[in-house]
């Protein structure tokens, strides 16, 4: 499994080949975070580390900044990306579908993408 934040991606990218990260969401991992949700232990063992702490804090600010919901913020933070990424996301909802979807129209700018990228 190839991570985003791994360097295979760009070896990737350099052959023009697209990204598909095909959990885009984290398992909601994030959003929980931000919520104050139970994370469950799972998601805890995959993603919880200092690292994603910081991610989940600077998506957290930018998604107040632009007035959006978290899970948006950290679907935009793919779909930005300098090159071809196609994130595929996760919905038990209709109003999940919804919200990701309109996650495509928020464009994160450089530092926008090197805030969350810094965790």
């Amino acid at each position: 499994m190839l991570y985003y934040e791994d360097s295979g991606y760009e070896a990737l990218h350099a052959r023009g080949l697209p990204f598909i990260p095909y959990a885009a969401q984290s398992g909601g991992f994030f959003t929980k975070l931000a919520e104050g949700a139970p994370v469950p232990d799972g998601l805890k063992a995959r993603y919880n580390n200092p690292a994603n702490a910081a991610r989940a804090a600077a998506a957290k600010a930018l998604a107040d900044k632009h007035g959006v919901p978290v899970n948006t913020v950290v679907l935009s933070y793919l779909a930005s990306q300098p090159n071809q990424t196609i994130p595929i996301f996760g919905a038990r909802t209709l109003a999940q579908v919804e919200e990701s979807v309109a996650a495509m129209a928020l464009r994160l700018d450089a530092a926008e993408l090197a805030q969350l990228r810094a965790g």
